[in-house]
């Protein structure tokens, strides 16, 4: 059973009310319980996206990670509130996400939410496809709509919700009184009606000690009329006087300022002072618990509840309760509570004062409240709810399909090539589309190109231009799709007309390498490694097994294959999902047309006595008759029988090779090779030949239209086990294995041949498989109930989705709201089928190309992932902007990266459940700027995951200029709400973990923290070469003195300045040891850079080059006499591997996350002073001299190909 969970009644207006926090234990009870045994699925509403956040991440450790799906409605809700127009659109997309859920029932956590906010909830007034279950709170509205439906508009939207009610399946109500209340009022069936009750988490509320100890008298309460808040100051005021104003009175509720003025204006009336009431706002459940505690007394006014959850709280903490004696309150307290009238001032004083001047000091009642509060269980709750729900599921009634008023014909839009067009498909769809006028207003588009052929009598047709001029005009479109030059524009006419497909060859790289736009098509199935495979090979080969047909099925309603063989590519490809977009109708076969056999051979100049084989289709590498030619010259009917080719022959080497041999043979072995045939001709063959012989590789997913011809006409025939000539029965065909070998097909023949019985039995099985299955009228209803079906669904696409918008008169009339509706339906509905892409974020690279070591890093990556994507995705490098909401595409960025094509532009991504998004760039400022649409994308079922380099900024915020530090905490904010972080060291995996543990220690369960390896490989496509202006000075420097290298970005924390102090006192003792620092001038350093450029050693002990390539950086680790390393802080210390893989000894500050990187090869110094500094650095430098450079002895880094594939299982683990 498959539950759809709708949670807006834990998003919306009443998620922080006693709805919400009921919702969401509820649910999480159903999950625990009984998510291993029923298929649970939840529905969120994208306009409540930081609630939405919330959910999915406290539910998602509970239920598969695709079971959350998002809806986003059909309007602009970021500050405003949805017209009735927008909303009831909203419903229509909440429901076409329910369509590609197909759930068994919709559990609605509340259905009277949306009047004061952008709730989109909704039962489905005639929908079979489902029930609808729903939590029913009470009926409070309707019992006092004096209070509550004060307006018209506010009466009709609670009456039209009423009377959804009363159509709803399964309605859960959270006690007996409100079972009640509805059977009373609303006249539902008892049937319809389950009481659940209601519970609390005794994990969270339980008593501590069973004596209060507060000074306070405690309430939770509300503004509502029905909570009494007035009646319960005033019964405080009456009771404190007796009292002795020993006690406040705390009240946790959610008040405007309004109403507060006037309740202060009520307590200063009652000569009560500001601090003997205190209302709290709202309260986390946490200090909830104390407060019900701390409390000396706990009272609850409310004259109207649905349950009273308060009132259970209170209980299980062990608080002395008085409650009203009303509604549902004495189904939780029983004989527990001590009772008052909630509208006499008189007897609630009186009772507050009985109870607190009274003898006992409430133990007892404390005990006995917290032992019956123990009674109700989340989990009985849950059980209840199942089962409810269970006894309400009934298979829905199976629709059958009518066949339409023939008076009242839909019209249908057919493309397809037509005779005289010299195409296997042509001729197909003369057949079917006589045969679709049964059920359709057929009109051929395009075709045909003489008006005056006797074939069109029987149809219509248009020119393209008139179709398009008014594609309105019909009802229906089919479309054709082949492989040969007639199918190019048809992938055009598909984009700007949706309609149904028929794919006669599963694999379209033919067609799709003939058009203009074939890297586009081919990127969009195949991503970027293909178009380099097919730039660096050839497209033939490539698309040979690379199907290339994405488009047609993203722009189509539906599919239609002639086989299963079809369907298995299409699963194999896209998934089951795509299966239902997919269709089987067998390639229908005309009734065989035979002509007398001697009358044939006659036409076709062959002995009548003479025994035929025949293979029929034009010729080619994956027809096999190069194989079929070797068997035959090797068989012993090569010189007493007659082998035939029929069809047509090319120039390609392979046709020409053919005719080549055979002309050599001509002599001695009767071979023919007819060419290209008409239909009479082509029935001639079939009627004269003894046995066919239709072979196969390389299949594109077609079903050989030739091989059931033959069949048809009771030919028996040889086929290989290859695609789809797999699947024909054993027993109408005589199966050689798919790699046959020659000896294997020599026999077959030979076998036909010889036996005649065999054959006699094969004809007949044969022609009466074709005759059962590929009838032309079987199929061509076939055809009329598939293209039903995809047109019918309401939901399942674009088109049935505007005409139930249509048929309520709520299609969008204004530009505005047609862009809110599409992007609605673009942000709500996935394209399916679809190939999962892999987006990483590259926007610092695209913004501006640093060459600092972490773009290295994602220049790398990068490469990598594009030339060889993770199994199963395309991926497909991003970018976005602080000024502009969304993330594009890199294509241009791509396309020079990899010296490629044009492909596309730079459009918006449109991200999908099943796509995974790698933060790899750093660029905390664009990730605060696009915050709600990674929200969303997180909602969408997007995993979301971000690598971390370092926390400098927030720990060592002093290097760093004013603000850094605030903008990456809010960036560590955002990130760390997501699905994983991935840290370059276990130093910074370290850091987000303590950062986690201050600031958020709840997402530490929710979160995912791995930790990867980087690579010090100087790939040669990255490498930059080139030397300096000064590199003669350089190396003439580094041949005759010992020079000691700094490498990285010049900033404060990398701190050369200790490093320069230390090497002034060297200099100043007369030793000209050389100072070389590599690296850009990066922020708050000018002081450093105005001193290094202005030293009076510079360019002589001191050397700064702030544009080094990596090939003289190379050279640079290879001839220096040692790395020195003083930064206070780094992510992972990347100079250091390097120069420990280029044999360079290593001299570096002692923090954390060098230790992690060199402890096997470094040399480590502490301390502030350069006098501390010179004193280490001397020693390191003495050691150099006693031993010989320490060169690699082993190598323990991995390539960058490596580092890629490890944070690709990393990252496709997690999603």
């Amino acid at each position: 059973m498959k539950i759809v969970i709708d949670l807006q009644g834990a998003q919306a207006c009443n998620s922080k009310r006693g709805i919400g926090r009921y919702s969401k234990a509820i649910v999480l009870e159903i999950c625990a319980r009984f998510s291993h045994e029923y298929d649970i699925h939840f529905l969120i509403n994208g306009a409540f996206l930081s609630e939405g956040l919330s959910l999915k991440n406290s539910f998602k450790s509970l239920v598969p990670k695709f079971n959350f799906h998002t809806f986003f409605p059909s309007a602009n809700t970021t500050n405003n509130l949805m017209s009735s127009q927008e909303r009831e659109r909203s419903y229509v997309v909440r429901e076409a996400v329910l369509d590609r859920i197909k759930p068994n029932v919709v559990l609605i956590t509340s259905l009277f939410e949306g009047f004061v906010d952008n709730a989109v909830v909704k039962a489905q007034y005639c929908n079979s496809k489902y029930k609808t279950a729903v939590i029913l709170y009470d009926l409070i509205p309707l019992l006092f709509p004096d209070y509550y439906l004060k307006s018209r508009h506010s009466k009709q939207w609670y009456e039209e919700r009423l009377e959804q009610l009363k159509r709803i399946d399964c309605i859960l109500t959270i006690s007996e009184y409100s079972k009640k209340t509805v059977k009373k009022y609303l006249n539902i069936s008892e049937k319809k009606l389950f009481n659940i009750s209601g519970a609390v988490d005794h994990n969270l509320f339980f008593a501590s000690e069973a004596k209060p100890k507060g000074n306070y008298i405690f309430s939770v309460s509300g503004i509502d009329p029905r909570k009494n808040l007035k009646f319960l100051i005033k019964s405080f005021s009456k009771s404190n006087l007796l009292l002795k104003n020993t006690y406040k009175l705390i009240i946790t509720c959610h008040i405007s300022q309004d109403d507060l003025d006037e309740l202060m204006i009520l307590i200063k009336n009652l000569k009560l002072n500001e601090e003997q009431i205190v209302f709290t706002g709202y309260v986390a459940d946490e200090e909830m618990v104390r407060l019900y505690r701390g409390c000396r007394l706990f009272v609850f006014p409310s004259w109207q509840e649905g349950f009273g959850l308060p009132v259970l709280e209170a209980m299980a903490c062990g608080a002395p309760v008085l409650a009203a004696n009303a509604a549902s309150i004495p189904e939780i307290g029983g004989d527990s509570l001590i009772y008052f009238d909630p509208f006499d001032v008189e007897d609630l004083s009186n009772k507050i004062v009985s109870v607190l001047n009274g003898p006992s000091d409430l133990s007892d009642q404390c005990l006995k409240n917290s032992k019956r509060a123990k009674n109700f269980e989340w989990s009985e709750v849950a059980k209840k709810s199942i089962e409810a729900i269970k006894s309400t599921i009934e298979a829905p009634p199976n629709k059958k399909l009518e066949i339409i008023n023939k008076e009242k014909k839909l019209n249908l839009a057919y493309f397809s090539p037509m005779p005289p067009d010299k195409s296997g498909i042509a001729d197909y769809s003369e057949k079917l589309s006589k045969e679709l006028k049964k059920y359709y207003e057929v009109t051929i588009v395009d075709y045909p190109k003489d008006p005056k052929s006797k074939w069109t009598n029987h149809l219509k047709y248009q020119s393209n231009d008139k179709f398009f001029s008014n594609p309105g005009s019909f009802d229906r479109v089919l479309y054709h799709f082949g492989n040969s030059h007639f199918h190019v524009e048809m992938f055009d006419f598909l984009k700007t007309n949706p309609g149904v497909s028929v794919l006669h060859d599963f694999f379209l790289g033919g067609v799709v390498s003939i058009r203009p736009d074939q890297y586009s098509l081919i990127f969009k199935n195949h991503g970027y490694s293909a178009i380099k495979k097919i730039i660096e090979t050839s497209d033939s080969e490539f698309l040979k097994d690379h199907p290339a047909n994405l488009s047609v099925f993203e722009d189509s309603y539906g599919v239609i294959v002639h086989s299963p063989y079809a369907l298995k590519l299409i699963k194999k490809w896209y998934g089951s999902i795509a299966l239902d977009k997919s269709r089987v109708v067998p390639l229908f076969r005309s009734k065989a047309e035979r002509l007398p056999r001697e009358i044939a051979r006659e036409s076709l100049k062959i002995d009548k006595n003479q025994f035929v084989v025949a293979s029929f289709g034009h010729l080619g590498p994956n027809k096999l008759n190069d194989r079929l030619l070797d068997s035959w010259l090797d068989s012993s009917l090569a010189k007493t029988s007659q082998l035939v080719f029929v069809g047509q022959t090319g120039i390609s080497e392979f046709d020409k090779t053919i005719l080549s041999r055979i002309k050599k043979h001509k002599n001695q072995i009767q071979i023919r090779c007819t060419g290209w045939v008409n239909r009479r001709e082509y029935l001639a063959w079939l009627s004269s030949v003894d046995v066919a012989v239709q072979l196969r590789t390389d299949t594109r997913g077609e079903t050989s239209a030739a091989a059931l011809d033959c069949l048809s006409y009771s030919i028996p025939t040889v086929v290989n086990a290859h695609g789809d000539l797999a699947s024909l029965p054993k027993n109408s065909v005589m199966m050689i294995q798919n790699d046959f070998s020659d000896h294997e097909l020599k026999k077959a023949i030979e076998t036909l041949c010889f036996d005649e019985e065999y054959r006699s039995r094969l004809s007949e099985d044969g022609s009466n498989y074709v005759l059962n299955n590929h009838d032309i009228e079987k199929c061509g209803l076939a055809y009329y109930s598939a293209i039903e079906k995809f047109y019918d669904s309401k939901y399942s696409n674009v088109e049935g989705i505007f005409r139930v918008l249509k048929q309520s008169s709520c299609l969008p009339k204004h530009n505005l709201d047609k862009l809110n509706l599409i992007k609605a339906l673009s942000s709500s509905l996935e394209t399916v089928p679809r190939i999962n892409k892999y987006y990483i974020d590259i926007s610092e690279l695209v913004n501006r190309d640093a060459r600092t070591g972490i773009q290295r890093v994602v220049r790398n990556i990068l490469r990598c992932m594009l030339l060889d994507p993770p199994v199963g995705y395309l991926v497909e490098p991003v970018y976005a902007k602080n000024d502009t909401i969304g993330y594009r595409k890199a294509t241009k960025f791509v396309q020079d990266f990899l010296n490629l094509p044009h492909i596309s532009g730079d459009e918006l991504i449109d991200p999908s459940p099943g796509d995974i998004f790698l933060g790899l760039d750093l660029q905390p400022e664009v990730v605060l700027s696009q915050k709600k649409y990674l929200d969303m994308m997180y909602l969408k079922g997007v995993s979301l995951n971000f690598v971390v380099y370092d926390l400098i900024p927030i720990k060592h915020p002093n290097f760093f200029p004013d603000g850094a530090r605030s903008i990456f905490n809010s960036w560590l904010e955002t990130i760390t709400n997501y699905d994983q972080v991935i840290s370059i060291s276990n130093s910074t995996k370290f850091d987000v973990e303590n950062w986690l543990a201050k600031n958020h220690p709840y997402r530490l369960k929710s979160i995912t923290n791995q930790k990867i390896s980087l690579s010090s490989e100087l790939s040669n496509e990255d490498r930059t070469i080139g030397s300096p202006k000064n590199a003669w000075f350089v190396r003439y420097t580094l041949k005759n003195h010992d020079v000691f290298l700094m490498v990285g970005t010049v900033e404060p924390r990398k701190e050369h300045s200790q490093v320069l102090d230390a090497f002034e006192l060297i200099w100043a003792d007369g030793v000209n040891k050389k100072l070389l620092i590599v690296g850009k001038q990066g922020w708050c350093i000018e002081s450093l850079s105005k001193r290094i450029k202005k030293h009076p050693q510079f360019n002589k002990n001191l050397i700064w080059l702030e544009d080094c390539s990596d090939e003289f950086l190379q050279e640079l680790y290879f001839k220096c006499k040692g790395l020195i390393a003083s930064s206070w802080a780094e992510g992972y210390g990347l100079p250091l591997v390097e120069a420990f893989r280029s044999g360079l000894p290593v001299f570096c500050r002692d923090i954390p996350v060098f230790r992690e990187v060199g402890e096997k090869f470094a040399t480590f110094f502490s301390g502030r002073s350069p006098e501390s500094f010179l004193r280490q650095f001397e020693e390191w430098d003495l050691s150099l001299k006693r031993e010989a450079n320490p060169k690699c002895e082993s190598d323990e880094s991995i390539c960058w190909k490596k580092a890629t594939k490890e944070l690709e299982k990393i990252t496709v683990k997690n999603d």
